[in-house]
């Protein structure tokens, strides 16, 4: 008989414990709980990206340049900065996170980043999408 191994975060195993916080601040506290580690990680990768460096206190590297590129001329050059960017952060700060696919795209005055991404020994696969404005 074959038995398929799932490999889940220990912090899955308790569904009634939070162990992140919810983007966006919309709840009736004003947050939302997160109760499982998919939710926890995609939610922590995306206030990495939406948060500017020496914006945190006491963490000043923390976060990306993502709104200081976006108002530069959009080339290609540009786009693969960007991307070298991401991909350097998200490798820095998330050691458990791998990256599958990213894009970064640009459409008119809006720069559009598509992350999909797995984490190291689990079953957890997830992807985003960042559309930036700078109208």
């Amino acid at each position: 008989m074959n038995y398929q191994i799932i490999n889940r975060n220990p912090l899955d195993l308790q569904p009634n414990k939070g162990i992140g916080i919810s983007i966006p601040f919309d709840g009736p506290t004003g947050l939302n709980i997160t109760y499982e580690s998919k939710n926890a990680i995609r939610n922590n990768l995306l206030n990495f990206l939406l948060t500017g460096r020496r914006e945190r206190i006491l963490n000043p590297n923390f976060g990306t340049t993502i709104r200081n590129q976006i108002f530069e001329q959009i080339v290609s050059g540009n786009l693969q900065k960007l991307e070298k960017i991401i991909y350097d952060g998200i490798t820095n700060y998330f050691p458990t996170v791998q990256i599958e696919e990213l894009q970064v795209n640009a459409d008119n005055n809006t720069v559009n980043v598509f992350v999909s991404y797995s984490i190291i020994n689990t079953n957890i696969n997830d992807d985003f999408q960042i559309n930036f404005n700078n109208d």
